[in-house]
C-alpha cells in the first residue's frame, strides 16, 4: 500500500512539473539532478530487494537448523530405547527421518533466493550427504557404530547450519544494513538538491509570468532555496520513515511468501507416545532423562574472526556499476544534444543577422540610386 501511495505522488509531481515547464526540463541543472536521484534511488532499490531476498534465505536456513536440532535430540534418544521394542524405535527414527528431509529441503530453497551466492557452511555437497544418510536411517540404527556414524553427519550438519545463521546475521547487518542506509542517506541528499533546483525555477517561472511580487506572495523566496538544520532533519527523518515503511512492506510480502516446509508428523497414539518417553527413561535410569528431548543440543558461536567472510558488492546487489555507467551515457547523450541545440541556434542567429545585413544593404542600395535618379531628374 505504501509503495502505491508513494508511486501515486510521484505521478503527480510529473504531470504538476509538465504543467508548469511544458514538458520540458527547466534547466540542464533539473536534468542532471533528476538522472542522479533516478541512479541512487534504483541503487537505494537495488539494497533493499536483496535484503529482502537475504532476509528470505535467512528464514528457511532458521526453520532447517531447528529442525536439525530435534533430529539431533530424538536420533539420540533412540539409543536409549531397548531394542526389543522396535516399533518405538522404528516411529522415532521416522520422525527424524521427516525432520531431515524438512531441514535439507529447506537448506536447498535457501539457495533459490540467493543465485550467484555460494554459502560457506551447509553447502550442496553436505546437504547431499545430510540426504544420503537420511536415507540410510533405518539401516543406522541397527548397531551402535552406524548410528554413532549418523549421528556424526547430523550433528556437523546442524552446528554448520548455526555457523550459517551466524553468518547470514553478520552479511545483513554488518554490510546490508549498513549500505541501505549510506544509500538512503545519498537519495535524501540528492532528492533536497533537486528540490532546491525545481523551487528555484518555479520561482523564476513565477516572475516571469506574475512579476516579483506574485512570486513572493506564492511563498517562494529566496528562504525556500536553503533549508535549515532543523528542515534537514525533519525531511531527513521523514524521508528514513517512507522509505523503512516501503520496505518493511515489500519484506512483509516477501516472507509471506517464503514456502518453508515442515515435516511430515508421524501417527502415534498416546500410549505410545508414553510408552516411548517411560523405555527412554527406564534405559536410562533416570527419570529425569525423558526431558531429554526438550533440551536443545548445544552449539558453539563460530567467533567472529573465524567467520568466512561476506559475499562481494556485485554478488549481493548485483552490476550496480552497469547503472553508474548508463547514467554516464545519458548525460553524454543529453550534452551533445544539448550542444547540438545549440549549435542550431547559433547557426539560426547568424542566418538571421545575415539576412538582416543583406536587407539592409538592398535598403541602402535602392536609397542610393533613388536618391541618384532624384538628382538625374532636378538637373535634366
Amino acid at each position: 500500500m505504501q509503495a502505491e501511495e508513494l508511486q501515486k505522488l510521484y505521478k503527480e509531481q510529473d504531470q504538476i512539473l509538465a504543467t508548469i515547464f511544458d514538458s520540458k526540463y527547466g534547466s540542464d541543472q533539473e536534468y542532471r539532478l533528476e538522472r542522479e536521484h533516478d541512479f541512487t534511488c534504483e541503487k537505494q532499490q537495488r539494497i533493499s530487494a536483496a535484503k529482502a531476498r537475504w532476509q528470505a534465505a535467512r528464514l528457511l536456513v532458521q526453520h532447517a537448523h531447528s529442525q536439525l536440532g530435534y533430529a539431533v535430540q530424538r536420533w539420540d534418544y533412540i539409543c536409549r530405547i531397548p531394542a526389543v521394542n522396535s516399533q518405538m524405535r522404528y516411529g522415532i527414527a521416522t520422525e527424524v527421518r521427516n525432520y531431515l528431509i524438512a531441514a535439507s529441503t529447506n537448506l536447498r530453497n535457501s539457495q533459490g533466493y540467493l543465485k550467484g551466492i555460494d554459502f560457506p557452511y551447509c553447502k550442496t555437497d553436505e546437504v547431499s550427504t545430510l540426504e544420503r544418510a537420511t536415507n540410510n536411517i533405518y539401516g543406522d540404527m541397527a548397531t551402535t557404530e552406524r548410528h554413532q556414524h549418523a549421528m556424526n553427519v547430523f550433528r556437523s550438519t546442524f552446528q554448520r547450519s548455526h555457523a550459517l545463521l551466524q553468518w547470514f546475521d553478520v552479511v545483513i547487518d554488518k554490510t546490508i544494513d549498513r549500505d541501505l542506509l549510506m544509500a538512503i542517506e545519498e537519495l535524501f541528499a540528492k532528492k533536497r538538491e533537486l528540490r532546491i533546483e525545481r523551487v528555484r525555477l518555479i520561482r523564476e517561472k513565477l516572475v516571469e509570468l506574475f512579476g516579483a511580487e506574485e512570486a513572493a506572495a506564492a511563498g517562494l523566496d529566496e528562504a525556500d532555496l536553503q533549508l535549515d538544520e532543523d528542515g534537514n532533519l525533519t525531511d531527513a527523518r521523514r524521508l528514513q520513515e517512507q522509505l523503512s515503511k516501503v520496505n518493511e512492506e515489500e519484506l512483509k510480502k516477501q516472507l509471506e511468501n517464503v514456502k518453508i516446509v515442515q515435516p511430515e508428523k508421524v501417527q502415534q497414539s498416546k500410549e505410545q507416545e508414553a510408552a516411548v518417553e517411560a523405555a527412554a527413561a527406564a534405559a536410562d535410569g533416570d527419570s529425569k532423562s525423558a526431558d531429554a528431548d526438550e533440551k536443545a543440543p548445544k552449539v558453539e558461536a563460530v567467533p567472529l574472526k573465524e567467520l568466512a567472510p561476506p559475499p562481494s558488492e556485485d554478488q549481493l546487489f548485483g552490476d550496480i556499476d552497469s547503472i553508474k555507467k548508463q547514467y554516464e551515457i545519458d548525460m553524454e547523450e543529453f550534452q551533445r544534444a544539448q550542444d547540438v541545440n545549440r549549435a542550431r541556434v547559433e547557426q539560426g542567429l547568424q542566418e538571421k543577422l545575415a539576412a538582416r545585413k543583406s536587407r539592409k544593404a538592398r535598403k541602402m542600395a535602392q536609397q542610393e540610386q533613388t536618391e541618384k535618379l532624384l538628382e538625374e531628374s532636378a538637373s535634366a
